[in-house]
Parts: C-alpha cells; sequence; structure tokens
C-alpha cells in the first residue's frame, strides 16, 4: 500500500510541475475566471480609447501606468451599476490604504473599451472640453 502511495505522489508532482511549465505565462489569467476577473481582464486585452479631456483629467490626478496595472489586478468592479445593452458599461474602483479610492466608467464594445467616466481626489483640474 505504500508502495502504490510514493508512486502516486511521484506521479502527482511530476504532473504539477508539467501543468505548471506548460501554463506558467497563462497561470495568472488561468485562474482569473470570476466574473469580476473576466472583465477586469478583458479591460486589459481590449484597446483604450481615452478622450482629450478625459486624458487631461487623469493626468492632473496622477493616474499613470502603475494605476492601470493596479486596476487590471485588483480593481473592483461594480456591477449594480453595470449596464449590459446595447453594449455593456462597466464601472471599476480603485481603492486601498495608499491610494484616494477612484471611479473608472468604460464602455466595452467589441474590441475597444473607451472611458466614459472619471472620478478622482483632484475635482479641481482646469480640463475645459
Amino acid at each position: 500500500m505504500k508502495k502504490r502511495f510514493r508512486l502516486f505522489l511521484v506521479g502527482f508532482i511530476i504532473g504539477i510541475f508539467a501543468v505548471i511549465l506548460i501554463y506558467g505565462e497563462k497561470s495568472n489569467t488561468m485562474f482569473k475566471w470570476t466574473p469580476e476577473g473576466r472583465v477586469l481582464k478583458r479591460l486589459r486585452l481590449t484597446e483604450k480609447v481615452i478622450s482629450d479631456s478625459l486624458q487631461c483629467i487623469l493626468e492632473c490626478n496622477h493616474f499613470d501606468q502603475n494605476y492601470w496595472d493596479y486596476l487590471y489586478e485588483d480593481g473592483n468592479v461594480n456591477f449594480s451599476r453595470a449596464r449590459t445593452k446595447p453594449y455593456p458599461y462597466y464601472t471599476v474602483l480603485l481603492e486601498n490604504d495608499t491610494i484616494s479610492p477612484m471611479k473608472l466608467t468604460f464602455l466595452a464594445q467589441d474590441s475597444l473599451s473607451i472611458l466614459v467616466d472619471f472620478s478622482g481626489p483632484n475635482s479641481s483640474c482646469n480640463c475645459a472640453n
């Protein structure tokens, strides 16, 4: 019995290493199967379209690549504010101990994610449009 268990355990460990080698790069997206994970993955993989006025507001709030990375990994999708027809609207909240709360709303079209609204800590930006 011990020999069978040992043989099973060796095969199981070899199988785990084989899966890690084959799917190693995809491991962070492979396990994002929840609705929130799927929305964030979709936002990460599609092209972002940002108007000039919203780009100005993002720059005014110092929203840089680090915030985009944080959004894709740890953003909270507010499904109670989501709309699905004709195209989905998703509101993603960013908040933790080190950053002020920010809210981004995206219109998710076929291969585009259009930023339609942003609210952040700095509401006194001089962005005319």
